[in-house]
């Protein structure tokens, strides 16, 4: 007789090894728990600003809104040239970096906003340029402004009065301010600015009453004791803009004049005091095409001849009288404050959406004391431009500039002038230019 017998193992020892193997996992996963993950992180993806506008977008991690942009430009120019050793035909290359962002703050929005660039001429080195940085909130705007706000610039990037004329109306110059805006009514802005008078300094010039009349020798600035003050009312209904500036500029010696030197009784010239003022307007033409405008301007200063365009960067085109804000008289050592004025006028009409010209024409003067460097100047000019949205732009530009009945002593042979005397006073000019910005 065959018995089968089954071995059932005793159910403690079964349940003591269960219980150990369950421990043992348990402890393995509290040390796995402990071990880097081999997931992915999770990404932050880059959200963007519409409400700061095209570009715009959350740096991660922050609340900081920023744009970043630039511009390639290649420039050919043809300057009318006084001399063999003047450059006739002249290139350009300049690349842009840009950078603008937005902060909300207890104080409102906080804007920082930078612009550099770096040019190549034709006959200089390279140049690195700041362009503007400046800090906006609540109404200030500190650093160094992509414009005075005494200039008046309604156009655009490429329009007339494109730093080919005398007259400040459309030209714009940056400059290191600190202002303050408000809103005293919804359509105008009022501001009051500080702003550096060492970038406004045109030229404190002596001459010899006795002797040659037309001989001028350049004397030296003092140091900077007062910024300009500028005051600004900006109008902006719809049909265009109204743009009331002033300000104040301080010329300071800086001495002393020795005794008998071209014929001076020695010591120090007072500090004199100048003043310009601006008044301009643009009126949209909408009715001849969207985004046509007409604009003019007027300026005028006593003393600060570089508020109307008399700058040391030159005048009515290539040509170079010479320009004063002050006149000292070396026998009595009394200053006399130059006369200048700007008009200045242009019409922008887009003959199709991405084909747009502007014609402008722009009149000034400098009545320096009756000392003989007295000069009037006239430009007048057009350009046409191509700018389809996604290429950039093309465009070209022609000039013709004259001193009106210039004395010989407009053309002096210091501080950088040309020696012109028996030679044309006219000048033309004009140039291509290919920009992209993105």
């Amino acid at each position: 007789m065959i018995s089968i017998r089954f071995l059932i193992p005793r159910a403690g020892p079964l349940l003591a090894g269960m219980a150990g193997l369950a421990g043992g996992l348990a402890s393995f996963a509290a040390l796995a728990a402990d071990l880097p993950s081999g997931k992915a992180a999770a990404v932050e993806y880059v959200r963007t600003c519409p409400e700061r506008g095209r570009g715009f977008f959350y740096i991660p991690g922050s609340d900081t809104c920023l744009q970043i942009g630039g511009r390639v430009r290649a420039e050919y120019r043809y300057e009318e040239p006084f001399k063999r050793t003047d450059n006739t035909i002249r290139f350009r290359g300049r690349g842009y970096l840009s950078f603008d962002s937005y902060t909300n703050t207890e104080l409102g929005a906080v804007r920082a906003t930078s612009r550099i660039y770096v040019t190549k001429d034709t006959g200089s080195s390279a140049s690195t340029t700041l362009d503007w940085a400046y800090i906006q909130f609540a109404g200030v705007t500190a650093g160094r402004l992509e414009y005075s706000f005494f200039d008046f610039s309604p156009i655009g990037d490429w329009g007339y009065l494109d730093a080919t004329v005398v007259g400040r109306g459309a030209y714009h110059q940056s400059i290191n301010a600190l202002a303050y805006t408000f809103k005293p009514i919804p359509e105008m802005l009022a501001t009051i600015s500080i702003e550096d008078s060492t970038e406004r300094q045109v030229g404190l010039y002596t001459y010899t009453p006795a002797g040659n009349p037309y001989d001028p020798v350049q004397l030296g600035y003092g140091g900077q004791s007062l910024p300009d003050i500028v005051g600004r009312l900006e109008y902006n209904p719809t049909w265009g803009q109204m743009v009331l500036a002033g300000a104040v500029h301080q010329n300071r010696f800086g001495g002393p004049y020795a005794a008998g030197f071209n014929g001076s009784t020695g010591g120090v010239v007072d500090t004199e005091y100048g003043y310009a003022v601006n008044a301009g307007f643009k009126v949209n033409l909408p009715m001849l095409a969207q985004g046509d405008a007409f604009m003019a301007s007027a300026v005028w200063a006593y003393g600060a001849s570089n508020y109307t365009g008399w700058t040391t960067a030159g005048a009515a085109g290539s040509l170079n009288p010479l320009r004063t804000d002050v006149i000292v008289r070396p026998d009595t050592m009394d200053g006399s404050l130059a006369h200048s004025y700007s008009l200045s006028a242009g019409l922008r009409h887009f003959w199709a959406p991405e084909w747009v010209q502007s014609i402008f024409a722009a009149y000034g003067g400098l009545n320096q004391q009756g000392t003989a460097f007295d000069v009037r100047a006239i430009t007048v000019g057009t350009n046409v431009a191509w700018a389809p949205s996604r290429f950039g732009l093309i465009g070209a530009e022609i000039y013709y500039s004259r001193l009106i009945d210039p004395p010989p002593s407009a053309y002096p042979f210091v501080a950088g002038a040309y020696d012109l005397s028996g030679q044309s006073a006219d000048n033309w000019g004009g140039r291509v230019r290919f920009q992209r910005s993105f």
